[in-house]
Formats: structure tokens, C-alpha cells, sequence
């Protein structure tokens, strides 16, 4: 069965309803929400954008040989590519936002067998009898915001400069196997 937009949203909904407890979750799902119909219009909105560019050059020029469609096509390539990194930005906004919940679970289950184990040793006596306190703190720092922030444009920047090198290494390999064959005689 395949996926759209409107399923995975709706998997999405159905999914949080167990872990939707306060307003801050509301407003975690309202950004991840936003940000995916966000992402999956732009790409329409540009292809529309260049489509109707490219239409209105034609009535200008009366000419349709005079557009560079070679450009068009590096340009419609490059944002059907930069189409699929939307499965990226979605799973690191959903994995930053479920991080605050998956922490405390693990930490109340940690507690949990720390409690035990003292009472145990409490019970032998190897241990005084105290009582285990855990505390489960939720980030609510604004550092911390801007921590993920950072670390997300981090990322994000190291992926562009290795996407950047990697098209001029196969633009300049391209360029060699053409030259080296006899289709190219000269650069221009």
C-alpha cells in the first residue's frame, strides 16, 4: 500500500494520541504538522513557479527555441531531488520531539530497578533502609532549543557542502570522459 501526505499525516494523529499530554505536546505536533505541509508545497509551489516563468518567456519571445531548457531541466532535477529530503527533516523533528517522553520512560524504568536493588540490600542488610528518590525532569530549558537548533543546521550544512562536492567531482568526471572521447573539443 502505498503513502501520501494525507496517510502519513493521518498515522501521525492516530499515533500521538497516547502521548499528547500537555499543551507543549500540542505545539510539537502543530510544528511537525506545519513543517510537513511546509515542505511538501514548496516543491509544487516552485515547479508552478518555474512552469509559469517558462510560459510567459513563450509569449514574450514568441520563440521557444531561444529558452534555455537545459537549465529548466537542471533545475526541475535539483528539486526533485531536494523532494526526498523531506522524509529526512520530518524523522529528525519527530525523533527530536519524542526524545523528551522516550527519555523519562527510560529513566522511571531505570529508577525502578535501582529502587529494588536497594531495597533488596536494604532487606539482606548490606544496606541502611532510605528511600530512593527519582526525579523526572522534563527539558524545559530554552538552551536547549537552541542546542538541537544548532546541532540541526550543523547537519544540515555538512550535508550541502558534501552534496556541493560530490555534483562538481561528477560534473568534472563527466566532463573528463567527454573530453577524453572526442565529443568535446574545447570548453567554452
Amino acid at each position: 500500500e502505498k503513502y501520501n501526505v494525507f496517510r502519513v499525516v493521518c498515522l501521525v494523529l492516530l499515533e500521538t494520541r497516547v502521548v499528547l499530554q500537555s499543551t507543549e505536546d500540542y505545539v510539537g505536533l502543530g510544528i511537525l504538522l506545519s513543517l510537513i505541509i511546509l515542505i511538501v508545497l514548496s516543491f509544487t509551489v516552485f515547479q508552478v513557479y518555474n512552469t509559469v516563468r517558462r510560459i510567459v518567456d513563450y509569449f514574450k519571445r514568441r520563440n521557444y527555441q531561444d529558452l534555455d531548457t537545459k537549465e529548466e531541466t537542471c533545475t526541475i532535477n535539483r528539486l526533485k531531488a531536494w523532494e526526498h529530503m523531506e522524509v529526512y527533516i520530518i524523522a529528525f523533528v519527530f525523533a527530536s520531539w519524542q526524545l523528551g517522553a522516550i527519555t523519562a520512560y527510560v529513566i522511571h524504568n531505570f529508577c525502578d530497578l535501582i529502587k529494588n536493588l536497594y531495597q533488596s540490600l536494604s532487606y539482606i542488610g548490606l544496606l541502611e533502609s532510605t528511600s530512593a528518590s527519582c526525579f523526572a525532569v522534563q527539558a524545559s530549558d530554552p538552551t536547549t532549543l537552541g542546542i538541537l537548533v544548532g546541532s540541526f543546521m550543523v547537519l544540515f550544512i555538512s550535508f550541502l557542502a558534501q552534496a556541493i562536492t560530490q555534483f562538481k567531482e561528477n560534473q568534472a568526471s563527466a566532463e573528463a570522459r567527454l573530453t577524453d572521447e572526442g565529443w568535446v573539443v574545447g570548453k567554452k
